[in-house]
Formats: structure tokens, C-alpha cells, sequence
């Protein structure tokens, strides 16, 4: 797990520069910024 401090999730424009990508191996995913952000 990565974890972000507060200095990057409390600048939205950092925050939604970052994203996260998650996979089930048989050609689902979901991702978004950690903003919450749909991505």
C-alpha cells in the first residue's frame, strides 16, 4: 500500500494528479485520483 501525506491530499491539484489503478486478472479495473476524482 502507498501511502500520501497530508501535504499532497490536502492540494486538490496534487491530489488529482496522482491516480490509482486496480485489477482483477481477467480484464476488470477501477481507478480514480486520490482526490476521488473518477478517472
Amino acid at each position: 500500500m502507498i501511502a500520501f501525506g497530508r501535504d499532497i491530499c490536502n492540494d486538490l491539484g496534487s491530489a488529482e494528479k496522482r491516480e490509482w489503478l486496480v485489477t482483477n486478472g481477467i480484464g476488470g479495473f477501477a481507478s480514480g485520483t486520490i482526490a476521488g476524482s473518477l478517472t
